[in-house]
C-alpha cells in the first residue's frame, strides 16, 4: 500500500485533502463516514486555483462542525416527520404511541419547527422550541415528550446521512417535578371495597386494586385468560382505540406480559362475575355479542374506557374518599403491598416493570402509618 493510500485509510470524518489533476485543475475531498455497505463517503469539490478549492474545503468542514450536513437537502423538518412517522414510527411502535407521536407533531413540533429545513436545524432553534413551549404553560412532561419524539426522529435522520448530528440531543429541558401520586391507604382501601360491593363492575375495580393492572390491560383481558382452577391469570395484551376501532393491541413492553398468582378474594369475585355474565347472556334473548372479554358492557361487547371511568367516578363519589384517579389503583396496590413488607422484586413482577427502579422511584409511596412506624423504629434505636 503506498503512502497516499495509508494516510487515506486513516482519515477521520470532515478530514480533507486538496491535489491537482493532470488537467491542472484543482480538487479538494472531504469524508463524510460510511454507507450501509461501510464504503467511505467523500464529496469532491473542483477549481482553477488551489486557493479557490481549499476555501470550498473550508467552508464544508465548518458546515459539519456546525452540526449541518454538507449535502444540499432542502426537505424541511415537517416533510421529513410526516415520511418518519409513517415509514418508520408506524410498523415499529404501539399503536398507541404511534397516535401519541403523530399529535405531537401535529400539534407542536410541526407548527413550531416544520418550516426550517431539516439540514440546517440546530440546537439553538430546537431550545428556544422547547422553551417556547413551557413559556405557553404545556407541562413539562408534554415539553419532554415533544422533545423525545422529535430525538427519535432525527435519530433516523442520523441513519439516513440526512443530519451529521441530533440536535435534539443536547438541549435542556424545562425543570420537572414529579407530582406525588394519591394511593389508597389500607383503611381507605378497605372502604373502597366496600363500596363497590354489587356493582356489576365490583370484579374489574377489585383486580385493579389488588393486582395493580393497567386500565387497558384490565379492558383486554381475555375469558381464556383466566385460570381461576390454579388461582391464575395471563395479562397478553390492552385494549385500545386505535383509528376509531376498539383493538386489542399487545402489551404496554414485553414485561408486561405476565402471568399473576390470584389472592383468594379475587378468585371468589371474578367467579362471582363469570356467574353474573351467565345470567346476562341469558337475559339476552339472543342479542348477546360475544367478544371474548370477561369485563363487557351488557350486550357483551368490548367495554369503553370513558364507560367503565365514568362508573368508577360515581362510585369514587359514593365512597367519601379522595379524589384519586383509575390510574392511581395501581399506584395504591404498589404501595399497600410495599407496606406489607413485599419485596420490590415480586412487585415489579406483579406490575410487569422492566426494572425494580422504576417500581421503588414511581410505584411505591410512603403512608402516615409507613411514616410512624420508621419513627417507632428510630425511637426503639437511639432509645436502646
Amino acid at each position: 500500500m503506498s503512502r497516499a493510500k495509508r494516510r487515506a485509510a486513516r482519515r477521520g470524518n470532515a478530514e480533507g485533502s486538496i491535489f491537482q489533476r493532470a488537467d491542472a485543475r484543482w480538487v479538494s475531498s472531504i469524508t463524510l463516514g460510511f454507507d450501509g455497505a461501510g464504503r467511505q463517503l467523500r464529496k469532491y469539490y473542483y477549481g482553477q486555483t488551489r486557493g479557490e478549492v481549499a476555501e470550498k474545503l473550508y467552508a464544508a468542514q465548518k458546515t459539519i462542525e456546525a452540526g449541518r450536513p454538507v449535502t444540499a437537502d432542502k426537505q424541511t423538518v415537517a416533510q421529513f416527520l410526516a415520511r418518519w412517522l409513517e415509514d418508520v414510527a408506524k410498523p415499529n411502535v404501539a399503536p398507541k404511541t404511534h397516535r401519541t407521536y403523530s399529535d405531537l407533531i401535529k400539534k407542536h413540533l410541526a407548527p413550531g419547527l416544520g418550516a426550517i429545513q431539516l439540514a440546517k436545524l440546530d440546537p439553538q432553534q430546537v431550545q428556544h422550541f422547547l422553551n417556547a413551549l413551557s413559556g405557553a404553560g404545556l407541562s413539562p412532561a408534554t415539553v419532554k415528550h415533544c422533545r423525545d419524539c422529535l430525538r427519535a426522529a432525527l435519530n433516523v435522520a442520523l441513519q439516513w446521512n440526512l443530519l451529521v448530528r441530533n440536535p435534539a440531543a443536547v438541549v435542556k429541558l424545562p425543570r420537572r417535578i414529579r407530582p406525588k401520586p394519591q394511593v389508597y391507604d389500607r383503611t381507605q382501601a378497605q372502604v373502597f371495597l366496600r363500596t363497590i360491593e354489587g356493582h356489576r363492575l365490583q370484579s374489574l375495580f377489585l383486580v385493579a386494586l389488588c393486582l395493580g393492572m393497567r386500565e387497558g390491560e384490565v379492558l383486554g383481558l381475555g375469558l381464556e385468560d383466566l385460570d381461576l382452577d390454579n388461582k391464575r391469570l395471563e395479562i397478553r395484551q390492552a385494549l385500545q382505540r386505535v383509528d376509531g376501532e376498539l383493538k386489542l393491541v399487545p402489551t404496554k413492553t414485553e414485561e408486561s406480559q405476565r402471568v399473576v398468582r390470584l389472592p383468594d378474594l379475587v378468585v371468589v369475585s371474578l367467579r362471582e362475575h363469570l356467574a353474573r355474565r351467565e345470567r346476562e347472556i341469558a337475559c339476552a334473548c339472543g342479542d348477546w355479542v360475544e367478544s371474548g372479554r370477561v369485563f363487557t358492557t351488557g350486550r357483551g361487547t368490548p367495554l369503553e374506557a370513558r364507560n367503565m371511568l365514568r362508573e368508577y367516578y360515581k362510585l369514587r363519589e359514593m365512597s367519601g374518599l379522595p379524589k384519586i384517579r383509575f390510574q392511581d389503583l395501581r399506584h395504591s396496590a404498589a404501595t399497600l403491598l410495599h407496606e406489607a413488607g413485599v419485596p420490590s422484586q415480586a412487585i415489579r413482577k406483579l406490575l410487569g416493570h422492566a426494572s425494580v427502579r422504576t417500581t421503588e422511584e414511581i410505584y411505591t409511596h410512603t403512608t402516615t402509618d409507613m411514616e410512624s412506624e420508621a419513627a417507632e423504629k428510630m425511637n426503639g434505636i437511639i432509645s436502646a
